[in-house]
């Protein structure tokens, strides 16, 4: 509620200052805070498809340092050029390191240097710098970026392991039907725009509910046609995710009556209580949710 943001109109030559939620409220009998942004956040939040930098979350979250994770999100938009220079006020700025750290020195010590090196051993990018002076005063700082080849082979590798489980994963879930390649990869194109870093349980929730349907003649056609409705009510503003009905489902056979054929136990069998623990056992050894 305290945080200020600052949103600088160039083209108009206007500042705008604001805070991220106009109100907060807390219910704690239900366990839940519901919040509200600011309207005029609305424009920087809904159909972002210019002026951010997107990233894969594993490269900061080994990171220990505030002020690294915030290097990283500096540096990486700038990667492809290599180079970028700040001012000593500006990085401050961009940093939030407020009234910290006013000494060059100290500044560097606490804040540059930590960072550089976090960067260098745990994301795939790394930087040096040079002191930009104007007399004996240091006013500016010119990073050179580059790409930490070690750490992004491994990275690209990670999420291609993490990929193709998921993909094993819905075919296991998909009863019936098979999601090829093709097809699995634009889901996570477009459930990434979708979702964000929920894409893979709402991806879960697809196959889901579309086993759900009692008339699926054409499932993957259905999925594309959801992912393409949530896509839109996405850039709305509007709730996307993919809401599945928790049922407990049995195999077939579990509520069918032996039809007298098999040798080892001609009797006809019939289900009249299940124990909830066995139940259970069940559910989960044929992966129903």
């Amino acid at each position: 509620m305290s945080k200020v943001i600052e949103v600088v109109k160039k083209e108009e030559a206007k500042i705008l200052q604001m805070h991220w939620m106009s109100s907060v409220e807390y219910n704690s009998e239900k366990g839940t805070v519901d919040f509200t942004f600011d309207p005029k956040l609305k424009p920087y939040l809904l159909q972002l498809q210019r002026e951010f930098t997107s990233y894969k979350l594993r490269n900061v979250l080994a990171l220990n340092s505030g002020y690294a994770i915030r290097f990283y999100e500096l540096l990486k938009k700038w990667e492809k050029i290599g180079i970028i220079e700040y001012t000593l006020e500006e990085l401050r700025k961009r940093l939030g390191t407020g009234n910290k750290y006013k000494e060059y020195s100290n500044f560097k010590l606490r804040v540059i240097d930590p960072a550089r090196r976090e960067l260098s051993e745990k994301t795939d990018i790394k930087f040096n710098y040079e002191e930009l002076k104007k007399g004996r005063k240091v006013v500016a700082l010119k990073f050179i970026i580059s790409t930490n080849r070690e750490k992004r082979t491994k990275i690209v590798e990670d999420t291609k392991s993490t990929e193709e489980t998921l993909l094993e994963e819905l075919n296991g879930l998909a009863r019936g039907y098979h999601v090829s390649n093709e097809v699995f990869y634009r889901w996570v194109a477009l459930g990434k725009n979708i979702w964000g870093l929920e894409y893979t349980s709402q991806l879960r929730n697809l196959i889901l509910y579309i086993n759900q349907q009692s008339n699926k003649n054409n499932p993957i056609g259905l999925a594309n046609y959801l992912l393409k409705e949530k896509g839109k009510l996405a850039q709305q503003g509007y709730d996307s995710t993919i809401q599945v009905e928790k049922k407990e489902i049995l195999p077939e056979w579990f509520n069918k009556n032996n039809d007298g054929n098999d040798k080892k136990d001609s009797r006809k069998k019939e289900v009249t209580y299940i124990e909830r623990q066995e139940m259970e056992k069940l559910l989960e050894k044929y992966k129903v949710y």
